[in-house]
């Protein structure tokens, strides 16, 4: 997206300097304002990729962390049933987060 916009500025300006005769002392200019904006844009967009990249970092450790703890719990909850422990509203709610995070899968990079 970012590329063809400036495609379509650098053309336009092309074109209107081609239609006037504009000297090649605004011709530079031109190509000088299209570099700086196209490197402004290249910028911004390596940002906001960097940015992607640690939440869909993070996203994934959090992921990986509730998929650990939730390994935990199942665990926890057949000791109580060994024990005789009643386990039925913690499975009941183990269920629903297993049910939630199957929903919400982490982004894949």
């Amino acid at each position: 997206m970012v590329g063809s916009l400036f495609g379509l500025y650098i053309s336009d300006s092309i074109t209107r300097v081609w239609n006037n005769s504009i000297s090649s002392c605004c011709c530079s200019k031109v190509i000088a304002d299209y570099t700086y904006h196209k490197e402004q844009a290249e910028r911004v967009a390596k940002e906001a990729r960097q940015e992607a990249e640690r939440v869909a970092k993070e996203a994934r450790q959090t992921y990986a962390s509730v998929t650990s703890t939730i390994l935990e719990l199942k665990f926890k909850i057949k000791d109580f049933k060994e024990k005789g422990i009643k386990t039925d509203e913690l499975e009941l709610r183990l269920g629903e987060v297993e049910r939630e995070m199957s929903d919400e899968q982490p982004p894949v990079m």
